[in-house]
């Protein structure tokens, strides 16, 4: 869901973010017989909503969009915006000439977040989270965040039994830390495994490690 390009005029609110997580948790939750919700071994992953949510939007240095002419851009969900750097690609060096500029963005707004992002104490790491939203809700990248998954996926949390949500969590985490886009200080938010459901489609399904690639 974003409100650019042909979508630019859809009803796209934090609230129905909120709705269709929940919905999405309620049914993981009362159906969890048949969801495929893999469980690390050790207790060492943590049930952390803060884990899921607070990196910084990877868009740039570990995601990229190319268009039909080689031009590299940080995200394709905002490409339109006119402080968004844009490369033509030559090498690899390339891309990381893309991703000191999107770094170089990304420093000099922190200490401007406003809002809820700017007394967040996870500014540091989160820089004020995804920017396709910013974007989308026709927000300065500098101000709050108009969608924090971190802050309604706090609330939902009170809603379910704490064992269901905990154990449901902590796959969340699992699965971040074993996708191929595992970064210590990135992540995609749009691309999150909360956004994601897997069935189990046989008994040997959950035996490979592959599901998730």
């Amino acid at each position: 869901m974003a409100r650019i390009k042909k979508g630019k005029a859809a009803s796209v609110t934090a609230s129905l973010h909120e709705q269709l997580l929940e919905i999405l948790i309620g049914f993981a939750i009362s159906q969890k017989n048949y969801i495929d919700l893999p469980q690390p071994e050790h207790d060492q992953v943590p049930a952390s909503i803060d884990a899921l949510t607070t990196r910084r939007c990877m868009a740039g240095k570990h995601f990229f969009g190319i268009t039909p002419d080689k031009k590299i851009l940080p995200c394709s969900l905002i490409s339109d915006h006119p402080d968004m750097p844009k490369v033509d690609f030559e090498n690899g060096e390339s891309f990381e000439q893309l991703g000191r500029q999107m770094d170089a963005i990304f420093s000099g707004m922190k200490d401007r977040l406003g809002g809820i992002c700017g007394t967040c104490e996870f500014r540091e790491v989160c820089y004020g989270g995804c920017l396709a939203e910013k974007i989308s809700f026709e927000r300065r990248l500098h101000d709050e965040q108009p969608v924090c998954t971190k802050l309604i996926l706090e609330r939902l949390r009170n809603r379910f039994e704490q064992a269901d949500i905990d154990r449901l969590v902590r796959s969340w985490v699992w699965q971040l830390q074993n996708s191929l886009e595992s970064c210590d200080s990135h992540a995609c938010m749009r691309q999150a495994p909360y956004w994601s459901m897997n069935f189990k489609f046989h008994d040997r399904w959950i035996e490979t490690a592959l599901r998730f690639n």
